[in-house]
């Protein structure tokens, strides 16, 4: 019974030791208002002036005040939230006491490798700093966690590893002269060796409590109490182990501390001492104490379970809200991004669409000018031919007037007729509403109406079929001088010889093809037959008349258009005259 008893004592001890508050929150332990109070006035102020380094401290204190009463389901949370903030920022030595903080709460909650995870990690940072401080607390840490995992089944090595890291602490904490690390780490040595080495853990244990009554730190000195007595018990050295639990007992009360691991620890030595000096009613009562405090501590449990579930609760709930206005000011956001780009596409298109319209304005204004100048030049170059055609009209008007040669006279006066047609057509081309076209109808009939009035028959009235369109110069030149020495034909070989002379002119379009028939009624062409007009005339041909210098020049001019022509006199003609046909293509 003593064996089993002074084991549940131990295993006690170790639970307590961790830190300066190892209970569960039960009713009657509280977190103190007044410091929960200050903390929410800092989160509140963080919160107001976004300072999220000072969020970050108000969340660990708010894990620190609920750790120390025992509510580690409440203090976790705090933690993780608090290594958000701190953990993107870098490696720090407040890093290293969050993580530190951390493998203690997972440790009470028996997640012994998520404890050792965060202890390593602790160490970790400390070394990259290089944090004597930090490597201090994560060695005590790192130790502890491996003590509890190892539970006095464990190999040497690790026992090994678990005394090096407590004497590691210990060392480092003397390099700061940190009196109250130097007795916790002698404390923790202390508490290692008294399961198996009971008496080399007196002096370790001597030696932090010296410390902590120099530090005036209570709830340490009653462990250490505890522990001592709890040696001297194992010792068999009942008078030192009744002092020393005697003095805790006295301490607790007097100082009215409310710690319900330190509460079960005294229970437990009370329960073991009155076992070992058989005072069983005394052990009797002991244990129903420590049978109470389970109770509570049980108790505690289960309202800390339904406070971090409603926590969670509250919390996950709060997250999805933010989650949720999160999400609509992204979605603003990114509305308003949009806007913003379409906002800016629309003004650099309306500038674009401005110097644009600026840049082909002046192109257009620049054009109208050149078009104008050239316009004008145009103008000026057909006024000039025309004169020209004009003086060397009258040249040769003057020229025929001198002449006394019949035939002379009359090859002159062919010739002033050919620049008369050439003169209008320049007038019909450039003087018209269109540049460089020709109205088909109004040329044909004053070219032909000129040709006429020259020669003395003004009275007659040809008859003109004549389709609507306008020609280009380089069609209206051939067909004019066609025209023009057509007219002329009959002037002389057909009106002399008629009493009623009668002259018709037809021009018909197809599609792309023109078709000009030119019809007098006179006494025909002498021996004509119907033939194409031959293109080349060749004086070494048999048989060849060299043609005259009208139809040759009607030939060259068929050519020129590319297109078909035909005389029909005599016989073949249903009527008395001549017929001329010509077909040629236009764009």
């Amino acid at each position: 019974m003593f064996r089993f008893t002074s084991c549940f004592l131990l295993l006690v001890g170790w639970l307590c030791i961790v830190s300066e508050s190892q209970a569960q929150e039960h009713p009657g332990l509280r977190v103190n208002p007044a410091r929960i109070q200050h903390v929410r006035q800092l989160e509140a102020k963080a919160l107001r002036e976004k300072d999220s380094l000072l969020l970050a401290e108000s969340w660990y204190l708010f894990g620190e005040q609920y750790q120390e009463v025992g509510n580690y389901q409440s203090a976790h949370p705090y933690f993780l939230k608090a290594l958000k903030i701190l953990e993107p920022r870098g490696d720090s030595y407040e890093l290293v006491k969050l993580y530190v903080r951390l493998s203690e709460t997972e440790q009470r909650q028996s997640h012994f490798q998520e404890s050792l995870h965060y202890a390593l990690t602790a160490r970790q940072v400390a070394q990259r700093i290089g944090s004597i401080k930090g490597l201090a607390i994560a060695y005590r840490m790192l130790g502890h966690i491996r003590q509890f995992i190892w539970n006095g089944q464990g190999t040497k090595a690790e026992y090994d590893s678990i005394f090096f890291c407590y004497k590691e602490s210990e060392r480092l904490s003397t390099l700061i002269q940190d009196t109250l690390k130097i007795a916790e780490a002698n404390a923790f040595i202390g508490a290692l060796l008294l399961r198996d080495k009971a008496k080399q853990s007196i002096p370790y244990l001597t030696k932090a409590l010296n410390l902590f009554t120099l530090k005036n730190d209570i709830e340490w000195q009653v462990r250490i109490l505890i522990h001592l007595s709890t040696v001297y018990q194992r010792l068999g050295n009942l008078r030192l182990a009744w002092e020393y639990i005697s003095e805790a007992d006295h301490l607790y009360a007097s100082r009215r501390l409310n710690e319900h691991g330190i509460r079960a620890m005294i229970a437990g030595c009370f329960l073991t001492y009155y076992e070992q000096t058989h005072q069983w009613e005394k052990a009797l009562d002991q244990h129903r104490k420590l049978t109470d405090l389970e109770g509570k501590r049980l108790w505690a449990d289960r309202e800390g379970a339904l406070s971090r579930l409603s926590i969670e609760y509250e919390t996950a709930k709060k997250e999805a809200l933010l989650k949720a206005q999160k999400q609509e000011i992204d979605l603003r956001n990114k509305a308003l991004e949009n806007q913003q780009r379409f906002i800016v596409a629309t003004t650099l298109f309306s500038i674009l669409a401005v110097i644009a319209s600026i840049f082909f304005y002046k192109l257009y204004r620049k054009n109208q000018r050149i078009n104008y100048r050239n316009e004008e030049l145009l103008k000026e170059q057909n006024h000039r031919v025309k004169n020209n055609l004009q003086v060397i009209s009258s040249l040769l008007n003057l020229q025929s007037k001198r002449l006394s040669d019949k035939n002379a006279k009359k090859a002159v006066e062919e010739s002033r007729l050919r620049i008369e047609s050439m003169a209008l057509l320049h007038r019909k081309l450039y003087d018209g509403d269109k540049l460089a076209q020709v109205d088909l109808d109004e040329f044909v009939r004053e070219l032909v109406q000129g040709v006429l009035r020259s020669y003395g028959y003004d009275q007659i009235l040809p008859e003109f079929e004549i389709d609507a369109g306008y020609l280009t110069a380089d069609k209206a030149v051939p067909l004019g001088l066609v025209i023009n020495e057509l007219t002329t034909n009959a002037c002389k070989y057909a009106f002399p010889y008629t009493v009623l002379p009668r002259f018709t002119i037809r021009c018909h379009r197809h599609k792309n093809k023109i078709e000009l028939t030119v019809e007098d009624n006179g006494p025909g062409i002498e021996n004509a037959e119907v033939s194409r007009l031959v293109l080349v005339q060749d004086d070494r041909l048999p048989n060849t008349r060299k043609a005259s210098f009208g139809m040759s020049l009607i030939q060259s001019q068929v050519v020129q258009l590319n297109g078909t022509s035909r005389f029909v006199s005599g016989s073949e003609n249903q009527s008395s005259g001549t017929v001329f046909t010509m077909m040629f293509t236009v764009s």
